[in-house]
């Protein structure tokens, strides 16, 4: 498992981090933790299963304006 950080732009609400956390665990994302304050999330996955790039690309669709957090 791999644990991300991506920062979403546009994430405002309650209701926009509801909308994140369950368009992830759609796609079995786990330990999905939205941070309002921060415009953050966090999650981990597995590699073998699903890129990070589709995983962004995915929360995009919904749209989100994500970018990874560097380190």
């Amino acid at each position: 498992m791999k644990e991300i950080k991506l920062l979403i732009n546009n994430l405002d609400c309650p209701n926009c981090a509801l909308s994140v956390e369950k368009s992830l665990k759609k796609i079995n994302i786990i330990n999905v933790k939205v941070l309002i304050p921060l415009k953050e999330v966090h999650f981990e996955y597995n590699e073998a299963n699903i890129s990070l790039e589709t995983i962004i690309k995915h929360l995009k669709k919904q749209g989100f304006d994500c970018e990874m957090i560097e380190e």
